[in-house]
């Protein structure tokens, strides 16, 4: 009976509790613990966003190989020419700021309708809309120039619908295919005029983006195939526009205003990115940057690496002879930022401060002018994207 009491006892008595230095070893732990699997995990996280964009764009670019075999024309209701033109980037807010994307997605997912006679797109510059489109639906006049002649209209609830027993060649999935608004001068998530971006239009009547996994929007390079002249300087590449409306200036193979609706924003994707300033591309309020680094940064990015026509020239002086393809996506990757200033990739840049340039050359020299060499002393020539997060795939071979 005393040991059954003493059992008892000891069953009932109470338990020792933790003390405060057992407590801090054990969060201490958690905390280790957690240090070193949550790097991880956001790693995994990103790796297979990464892997979804790719995929998107390998979709995408399918379907504008299918769209030119039909065609016989790269896809884009309106030229890239006329996306180059001067109305498209007139400072912050006040330019068109088409994306180039915006006029591809025209011609592969659908929505332009036709105006009655007299309309903006049945020619006379007439301010009828069509009678068949739901106001609430109706994006009105889009287009990359002021004149109202040259502009469309899109039922944007006819995106993705087959019409005509025609399907659409390309629509992506809705977590893809996003509008991207303005959202004023401090949260500028797309520069342009209505009826692309503005804040105060239903977001149904709004031209949506195709946006990588990681939130931001993808970025399409399409070449101006009526540039044919011999690729000299790099104006002969790449140039910020082709002129006035209808673009009358001087013509290169790509032009910087038609992607200036997000390089010249400052608060792009999930992160807010302040692309003028994060950007070695970016230009607008705020960028460090003149018109003759972005250029030089337009043929690093775009230019053919295995296509240099004279690589004993200086860095500033080696052009490129052929394109990545003629026609490029880009996505910003990870960081949300095109070409990003902070970037890995951005230590082959040439140039002092934040003013710096992607030039053509570093693919084949460094910083400071002197040839790449392998293991052997063998000159060499390398990607400079591949340093950078960015996804940059070809297409239009």
């Amino acid at each position: 009976m005393a040991q059954c009491i003493s059992r008892m006892k000891s069953a009932f008595a109470p338990r020792r509790a933790f003390t405060i230095i057992e407590l801090i070893v054990v969060i201490l732990i958690i905390v280790i613990i957690s240090a070193i699997l949550l790097p991880a995990l956001g790693g995994a996280r990103n790796v297979a966003r990464k892997t979804a964009t790719q995929n998107l764009i390998q979709q995408l670019l399918s379907a504008v190989s299918r769209f030119e075999q039909d065609q016989r024309r790269l896809p884009g209701y309106f030229s890239p020419t006329e996306m180059g033109n001067n109305d498209q980037f007139a400072g912050t807010g006040s330019g068109r700021g088409m994306s180039s994307m915006e006029n591809v997605m025209l011609d592969l997912a659908g929505g332009v309708v036709p105006r009655p006679t007299g309309g903006s797109s049945g020619g006379g510059g007439g301010s009828a809309p069509p009678p068949s489109v739901l106001p609430e639906n109706l994006a009105e006049r889009v287009g990359p120039l002021r004149s109202v002649p040259e502009r469309i209209d899109v039922d944007t609830s006819k995106i993705g619908v087959s019409t005509n027993g025609f399907a659409p060649y390309f629509v992506p999935d809705n977590k893809f295919y996003q509008p991207q608004f303005s959202r004023g001068s401090d949260r500028q998530a797309q520069n342009s005029a209505p009826p692309h971006s503005d804040v105060s239009s239903a977001a149904r009547r709004q031209l949506p983006d195709v946006i990588d996994a990681f939130g931001t929007p993808i970025l399409a390079w399409v070449m101006d195939e009526t540039a044919t002249q011999p690729i000299v300087a790099e104006t002969d590449f790449a140039r910020m526009n082709s002129g006035p409306p209808p673009g009358t200036g001087p013509r290169a193979r790509f032009y910087w205003n038609s992607n200036s609706a997000f390089l010249s924003a400052n608060a792009v994707g999930p992160k807010f990115v302040n692309m003028p300033v994060e950007s070695l591309l970016g230009g607008g309020v705020g960028t460090p940057l003149s018109d003759a680094d972005r250029i030089a940064t337009l043929n690093g990015l775009l230019g053919h690496p295995g296509y240099p026509d004279d690589r004993s020239n200086t860095v500033a002086n080696i052009r490129p002879t052929a394109a990545r393809g003629r026609f490029i996506v880009h996505s910003a990757g990870v960081d949300g930022v095109y070409l990003g200033v902070k970037d890995a990739g951005a230590k082959h840049a040439v140039g002092t401060g934040a003013a710096k340039r992607l030039s053509y050359g570093l693919n084949f020299k460094n910083r400071n002018g002197a040839d790449l060499l392998d293991s052997k002393g063998t000159p060499t020539t390398i990607d400079v994207l591949d340093d950078f997060d960015d996804i940059v795939v070809s297409g239009g071979n």
